[in-house]
């Protein structure tokens, strides 16, 4: 009979999305994963098999919790708020404080730049997500009274800034301004 985990896999995959978050993926080894994860060897290779699924696990758990919870408090800014404010919610979000060295970027640009196409599970799950935030982005301005075009060419756009706005935050650059530029895209 198997033993019961132990541990809180939630838990544990909140630990491993920070510290693949911080290091990336290669940067992480097992000890400090292990130990972001509060695991045990055991209790790791029970749960997980190697680095990889667990890294799997995370982009999952991100997903479905992390950015899930983002995308519905995008969506529920009040229509009361200018279209171009609401947006820039999505762009407050990015950690642009702090010394440059603790700024994490994108977790998901993070992924994308990291593997690229070499590896077609994280690649899959970096368009999944992508594409949920490009369908919310279009979804609001579809309720904002874009046609359903003009909504998707703005909502790619503004995806595109936000990813390079993340990589630029993470480089130690100011983010101010970008409500100028969201109402460029938008107005």
């Amino acid at each position: 009979m198997a033993r019961p985990r132990e541990f809180d896999q939630d838990t544990a995959l909140d630990g491993a999305i920070n510290i693949f978050w911080k290091q990336g993926y290669g940067s992480t080894n097992l000890p400090d994963l292990l130990n972001a994860m509060e695991l045990s060897r055991g209790s790791f290779y029970a749960a997980f098999t190697d680095k990889h699924l667990a890294y799997i696990a995370a982009l999952d758990r991100y997903e479905n919790v992390y950015l899930a919870k983002l995308l519905e408090e995008l969506k529920a800014q009040s229509p009361d708020i200018p279209l171009a404010e609401r947006l820039l919610y999505l762009f407050n979000q990015i950690d642009n404080s702090g010394p440059i060295e603790n700024r994490r970027g994108c977790f998901i640009c993070n992924a994308m730049v990291e593997f690229g196409t070499t590896n077609p599970e994280i690649a899959d799950a970096a368009a999944r997500m992508s594409a949920a935030i490009a369908s919310t982005l279009q979804d609001i301005l579809e309720d904002a009274g874009k046609d359903t075009e003009t909504a998707k060419a703005q909502a790619q756009a503004l995806l595109q800034l936000y990813y390079g706005a993340q990589a630029l935050s993470k480089a130690g650059n100011d983010l101010s301004g970008y409500l100028v530029t969201i109402k460029a895209i938008v107005d």
